[in-house]
């Protein structure tokens, strides 16, 4: 996962009523329920944000146990708790029992994962998923019983395990998408990622194409960035950063092109640039009309959100009344960055092509 390792912090508790039911199947796709759950979570440069963690569940196991797992663009592979796990961030959360499966299979295989936050442990395995009564895979996967967290981390969010959706992938780490793609349980290999308007209200995670009901217009896509370093991630061409009208200078414009990560496992929308201001409200909502108008430019297309698409008034944890929170951060940074995550995808429908490596967004209804 490439940034949810890094976000510290409490998280906000959200009731959420869950229907554990098998993924419905519409001409070689498969739906999943979509959960949004969010978050206080900071960013590298210490600033806080109200991000926003998405996960769905996922039936693993002979008979299927319903494991919620974090949806990440920006990692390869499958992990999942077990219930062997003892450590403090595996407690209160749903955890996989091999044990109560019969179609698990241990391959004595030890496997180890670092992140910003800390190592995790376990041992690799096979196991059986199933998108319906007849349509199951065989998925190569981690089973995780060791969490080494230097610093919270993982433990803030309630997830038990990481669906891992990125480009990359290894011999120990194959995609669910992937992987159902290749046993020809859908027909596109792609997912379409839509965030309901209401956080109580679950969106959709769509694996093998996506769902035009959640968005307005066309899809503008973009092609995935070929020149990488760190492996083959969702990255795309960013090609300016505005504010209030105003272009700012990329220093990464004038040597190479901007790498702007789009990561639904990220959490928090998170733009820094040289002389790009903070975001950040006061929780009484004093400087909300001081705060700026900003867009992302991906391939010369525009993506503009305003202090009303960024700010938001939520019940006071400490108290009576509401408060305002960012859901965006913002600041002033020599090199620059541009995280596409977390409350991006409340705006802008997302489809992550793999099989052409090309990333749309259109308006989200």
């Amino acid at each position: 996962m490439t940034s949810i390792s890094r976000l510290c912090l409490f998280s906000i508790s959200v009731l959420i009523l869950v229907l554990k039911c098998q993924a419905s199947q519409s001409s070689g796709m498969y739906t999943f329920d979509l959960y949004s759950v969010p978050h206080m979570l900071n960013n590298n440069m210490g600033q806080w944000g109200y991000g926003l963690e998405y996960r769905f569940y996922l039936p693993i196991g002979t008979p299927a146990q319903y494991i919620p797992v974090a949806v990440d663009s920006g990692s390869p592979g499958l992990v999942v708790y077990s219930d062997i796990c003892k450590d403090p961030e595996c407690k209160g959360k749903v955890l996989f029992n091999q044990q109560e499966s019969s179609s698990w299979v241990d391959l004595h295989k030890p496997v180890f994962y670092s992140y910003g936050a800390g190592k995790i442990s376990g041992e690799l395995g096979t196991e059986e998923l199933s998108f319906s009564s007849s349509e199951k895979m065989t998925m190569l996967f981690s089973l995780i019983e060791k969490v080494d967290w230097t610093e919270p981390g993982f433990g803030a969010f309630n997830f038990s395990g990481i669906c891992g959706l990125s480009l990359s992938q290894g011999m120990n780490n194959i995609s669910v998408l992937q992987n159902a793609y290749d046993n020809g349980l859908i027909k596109y290999n792609m997912f379409g990622f839509g965030v309901s308007s209401d956080l109580s209200t679950p969106g959709e995670l769509v694996l093998g194409g996506y769902d035009e009901s959640y968005f307005t217009g066309d899809l503008q896509w973009h092609d995935v960035m070929q020149d990488q370093s760190y492996g083959i991630l969702y990255m795309l061409n960013g090609t300016g950063v505005k504010v209030n009208g105003q272009f700012l200078k990329l220093p990464c414009a004038e040597f190479r092109n901007c790498s702007f990560l789009v990561d639904t496992g990220g959490g928090l929308f998170d733009i820094a640039a040289p002389g790009f201001p903070s975001l950040a409200v006061e929780s009484d909502c004093s400087n909300v009309d001081q705060l700026p108008t900003f867009s992302i430019f991906i391939d010369n297309n525009e993506y503009e959100f305003t202090p009303a698409d960024y700010i938001l008034k939520i019940p006071n944890p400490n108290g009576s009344g509401t408060i305002c929170v960012s859901t965006a951060l913002g600041g002033d940074a020599t090199d620059g960055y541009v995280d596409i995550a977390g409350w991006f995808f409340h705006k802008y429908y997302a489809v992550f092509d793999r099989q052409n490596q090309v990333v749309g967004f259109a308006p989200r209804n």
